[in-house]
């Protein structure tokens, strides 16, 4: 999705996609003007340095009834990488079995953060799900303004450092009727995380 383009994608199914050196193994949107609407759409199995399956570098997208199942990255985002200043509105939104996976020569599953999502810009999650998703830190990796309504965040697991659920840094996080259960971390923040970024190896912190 270019920087004048709309795309889309109604009962549609993104499968097996690989941009093992890039970004966005099942989608990528860019553009200030760049517009992305998914409903009833599957992603599964796709792979991405940044965003295994979905990459929004700007502009804005719209999920509802949406699946990631089993998108890997090799930094950040196996389901959903984001940058600053973009903005996702997520619906009914599944993301199950997500992680971050050294694919490529570049890629370090040791220091992967948002085995699930990474958000940087703005987000907005309602009546949606996260389970069995993993990476290094932080399994959902929040910056920026998130809200979640009616979210449940299931058996995620940091590996390495803190934020077995959410992780937050530099972020306002509002989140009302949801439950985060059963994930863990094995230093600071099974569930929650907030606050400066914990580096297990060298037992400082930072950010």
């Amino acid at each position: 999705v270019g920087e004048l383009a709309q795309v889309q994608l109604s009962g549609t199914t993104v499968q097996g996609c690989t941009a093992v050196i890039a970004s966005g193994g099942g989608m990528w949107i860019d553009g200030p003007n760049a517009q992305a609407q998914l409903n009833e759409v599957t992603v599964q199995g796709c792979i991405a340095s940044y965003g295994g399956g979905m990459r929004i570098e700007n502009g804005v997208a719209f999920l509802v009834d949406v699946s990631f199942e089993d998108c890997k990255g090799a930094f950040d985002g196996g389901a959903i990488s984001q940058n600053v200043g973009s903005t996702l509105h997520a619906n009914r939104v599944r993301v199950a079995r997500c992680d971050m996976s050294p694919l490529a020569s570049s890629g370090n599953g040791k220091t992967s953060v948002g085995g699930a999502v990474r958000l940087d810009g703005s987000s907005t999650w309602i009546d949606s799900i996260f389970a069995d998703c993993s990476s290094a830190y932080r399994v959902l990796s929040l910056k920026g303004i998130h809200t979640f309504i009616r979210v449940t965040i299931l058996r995620c697991h940091a590996t390495v450092g803190d934020g077995g659920g959410i992780g937050m840094v530099e972020a306002t996080v509002t989140m009302l009727d949801s439950r985060i259960a059963d994930s863990s971390s094995p230093v600071h923040g099974a569930c929650v995380f907030a606050g400066q970024i914990f580096d297990a190896s060298s037992g400082q912190s930072y950010g």
